[in-house]
């Protein structure tokens, strides 16, 4: 099943509203602080656009064929891209190209498998080279019918403003502390190490990850001890864990 998105009601409840009323933009631009769940949300609003049987809440059923496509990475009417990752040098491309650009688009100009419908994702938007930005521009001044553009960015002034202009904005700010608490838990985060992760978030889970590695997380969790008085910490102690991570 798909991952529950938790601190983002306001965006999805636009959505399902604007999706029931038949005014739902061919394209919205989710933009807020890495890590607060921005994709997530972005793959959840796919899910309510493409559900064979959205709830009164609007929300996608989580049941129907469609969900369990999209849960499962294998429905044909979605499709997601970003910044690639290259295998000849073991490392992610600097940017998104023309040619992803051009080949979402067209993606999207096709007729929907299962339905009238396609989703275009599009991560790290704001990560696309000039050529691309322009190529998006087209598909967003002559969108297909029952097509929908999701865009993700963490620095939305990194986009042209004439991209901006032609999408629905929706800001995801940082999760509150009882939606991050659920969030840490979800993660499988212990008791122990909860209070550091939810102080290192800040809201915003995606940044600490890392922290799920048991090793990591007692690092840092001898670095807080051992700063927790900076004025009678021990040097030698502090280089020493220095020296080992």
């Amino acid at each position: 099943m798909m991952q529950t998105v938790l601190g983002h009601d306001d965006v999805m409840a636009r959505f399902a509203h604007l999706m029931r009323d038949k005014y739902l933009p061919h394209a919205w631009l989710l933009h807020g602080l890495s890590g607060v769940g921005k994709g997530l949300l972005a793959v959840q609003l796919a899910a309510m656009y493409l559900c064979e049987s959205v709830g009164d809440n609007g929300k996608a059923c989580g049941a129907c064929h469609s969900c369990h496509m999209l849960a499962a990475e294998s429905h044909p009417d979605f499709m997601a891209t970003g910044i690639l990752w290259d295998e000849k040098k073991k490392k992610f491309h600097r940017d998104i190209s023309v040619d992803q650009v051009r080949e979402a688009l067209s993606f999207l100009s096709l007729s929907g498998m299962e339905s009238s419908r396609r989703v275009l994702l599009i991560d790290d938007a704001d990560a696309m080279n000039g050529q691309a930005a322009n190529a998006l521009l087209k598909g967003l001044e002559e969108p297909n019918e029952g097509s929908l553009m999701l865009l993700v960015c963490d620095d939305i002034t990194r986009l042209p403003v004439t991209i901006v202009s032609r999408c629905m904005l929706a800001h995801c700010a940082p999760l509150q502390a009882e939606d991050m608490k659920e969030v840490c838990l979800a993660m499988g985060f212990s008791d122990d190490v909860l209070d550091l992760v939810q102080a290192i978030a800040m809201g915003c889970p995606g940044q600490v990850q890392a922290l799920q590695d048991a090793d990591v997380a007692k690092a840092c969790l001898q670095w807080q001890a051992l700063c927790a008085d900076i004025q009678r910490a021990d040097i030698g102690e502090i280089n020493a864990w220095l020296n080992q991570h």
